[in-house]
């Protein structure tokens, strides 16, 4: 049975209103998607339309305005950009100087003048971060030899386990 609504007339001070009743019925309704498909057709259409305008927006700002930017910017302020990295530079070997420093004014304060010496005679010569503190190379080599013990404890352990 299709859905259909009756209406009861009611009467009431501001005159007649008609009510709706629904008798129910759980029939499926036709509905025409052509006027549906056609507008998201068209959404879609003019979407890709504006997306295409910006990517070649994007490409042409990439290509062109980017480069003619960093141009423009190494231009006008390539003295302060260098002279930053310089610092910089300068900031990261006086750091690295304290970092040693501190630390044999901790461990070992009795060489710390003549490390203080050597750091700076490093960082006048350019070769400041090829410096390792005695303490840490002598825990590498331990740690290499170690590491050449335990290649020969897991040999002897292979061959144990062949003899079983």
């Amino acid at each position: 049975m299709p859905k259909t609504w009756k209406g009861k007339a009611r009467k009431g001070s501001a005159g007649r209103q008609q009510r709706a009743q629904y008798i129910g019925s759980t029939a499926l309704m036709v509905v025409d998607q052509a006027p549906f498909l056609k507008k998201a057709l068209s959404t879609c259409k003019r979407l890709r339309n504006e997306l295409h305008k910006k990517q070649a927006l994007l490409a042409d700002f990439e290509e062109q305005d980017r480069s003619a930017f960093q141009q423009w910017y190494n231009r006008t302020q390539g003295k302060n950009l260098t002279q930053n990295r310089e610092l910089r530079e300068e900031i990261n070997a006086y750091q690295f100087i304290l970092h040693h420093l501190s630390r044999c004014a901790y461990e070992s304060f009795h060489e710390f003048p003549a490390l203080y010496e050597e750091l700076f005679e490093r960082k006048k010569n350019g070769s400041l971060f090829a410096y390792v503190s005695p303490r840490a190379q002598a825990a590498a080599d331990e740690d290499h030899e170690c590491d050449d013990e335990d290649d020969e404890w897991d040999d002897e352990f292979e061959d144990e386990d062949e003899d079983d």
